[in-house]
């Protein structure tokens, strides 16, 4: 067994720890794991334009947890992520030298590469919170060039390597072991999580039958594979059927963009507004709305993804409407259709027919909504859990 009090664990993520993604599904969990023992070393790239303040905040933050933790910039320049990676090559061989490094944590594959740039021996768990396949989903490559083919290849190796595995849903856990009949890695399912503990609870106005306009959210990321396009002929439909309604978007650096899709879909200025929010002030906004919309583009990898907003809208005792496509949302929506709706992203707007809409009106007005909606947040996507499972996989590695 190694003592996990003279090791260290090295974490590297791709994300900056000052992202709103960094906030939500990064910090929690190191945090988690720091309070139960162990000891990390974090690398993360952190956006250039990031106040001083908000580092040094957040440095003396991780400093009473026990966490060291190095920076780098991450800027728009050409072979960046080269640089990105030649540099966190230096970083580690650097810190190896003083701390004996006993566990390598990679969140996606492209910082995975460092491990076998280091050549490492210690156990690794590859952390896919997407897979390689997502990046032609998202269309950042062709699935034809060689950079497409050079991802979805690493990603084999590491597949292959890793004595660690953790996935979003049991729809990536099947493809794994479809397609890895070999695979010795641990696998873990450790959905994306949120702090349940954190959202107030308040009186929904969906309960007063008397309710003056109904509020939906549009929360995280904007550009493609998100839709907020879709979103705002939801909008518009809704509108045009005499439904009273207003969206927000709450967003981080895209507030032109949509500002720019509002005027072309002609959406008056009082039914949408675009703000962006500290990520702790997420949990006590997010309560005061009725619906928050999930639109996503899926695709063969896509699906198998746990949007961060599911669980944080059904903490909030949200109703939910989505894109087909998300395995999660397809299987969580038969179990529970009262809190779903669930539509086609194909004829999008012409599924939106006047009586889809009134059975939407209906399901947000439902008087035990909010109360199911908690429920199958704290079932599935608590905080807790996720730690648990992350400790479980700590200390398993660590003992061989």
């Amino acid at each position: 067994m190694i003592n996990k009090i003279n090791n260290y664990c090295f974490y590297i993520s791709y994300d900056g720890l000052l992202d709103p993604l960094g906030n939500s599904q990064i910090l929690p969990y190191l945090e988690g794991l720091s309070d139960r023992g162990f000891k990390f070393v974090v690398l993360s790239f952190e956006k250039v334009d990031r106040e001083k303040k908000l580092i040094n905040e957040l440095n003396k933050r991780l400093k009473s947890k026990n966490i060291s933790w190095i920076y780098l910039p991450f800027k728009k320049q050409f072979l960046g992520y080269f640089r990105r990676i030649l540099k966190s090559c230096y970083v580690l061989n650097k810190i190896s030298k003083n701390k004996n490094i006993a566990l390598f944590h990679t969140r996606g594959i492209l910082t995975a590469i460092v491990y076998l740039f280091c050549r490492l021996k210690c156990p690794l768990i590859y952390d896919i919170r997407a897979f390689a396949g997502e990046y032609i989903d998202c269309r950042r490559v062709s699935s034809n060039s060689i950079f497409g083919y050079g991802l979805l290849f690493f990603e084999k190796v590491l597949i292959n390597l890793s004595s660690g595995i953790v996935v979003l849903d049991e729809s990536g856990f099947s493809y794994l072991r479809q397609n890895f009949k070999r695979l010795k890695a641990e696998i873990k399912i450790i959905p994306t999580c949120t702090d349940t503990k954190k959202f107030p609870v308040l009186e929904k106005l969906s309960e007063n039958k008397n309710l003056e306009y109904y509020r939906f959210v549009f929360l995280g990321g904007a550009r493609f594979p998100y839709r907020p396009d879709l979103a705002l002929i939801f909008i518009k439909k809704l509108l045009e059927n005499n439904i009273n309604c207003k969206i927000d978007f709450i967003n981080e650096r895209d507030h032109y963009y949509i500002e720019k899709l509002c005027n072309d879909f002609n959406i008056p200025f009082e039914n949408y507004d675009i703000f962006s929010l500290p990520q702790r002030e997420v949990s006590t906004h997010l309560v005061n709305y009725h619906s928050g919309l999930i639109f996503n583009t899926s695709g063969a990898w896509r699906k198998m993804s746990s949007p961060t907003k599911l669980g944080e809208y059904l903490a909030a005792g949200l109703h939910i409407i989505s894109l087909s496509g998300i395995e999660v949302i397809n299987r969580l929506s038969k179990k529970q259709p009262n809190i779903f709706d669930v539509l086609e992203e194909i004829n999008f707007k012409e599924n939106l027919t006047e009586k889809k809409l009134k059975e939407i009106v209906n399901k947000i007005s439902d008087p035990f909504l909010s109360i199911n909606s908690r429920k199958l947040a704290e079932a599935n996507f608590d905080i807790s859990i996720a730690n648990k499972k992350y400790k479980e996989l700590y200390d398993l590695l660590l003992e061989k």
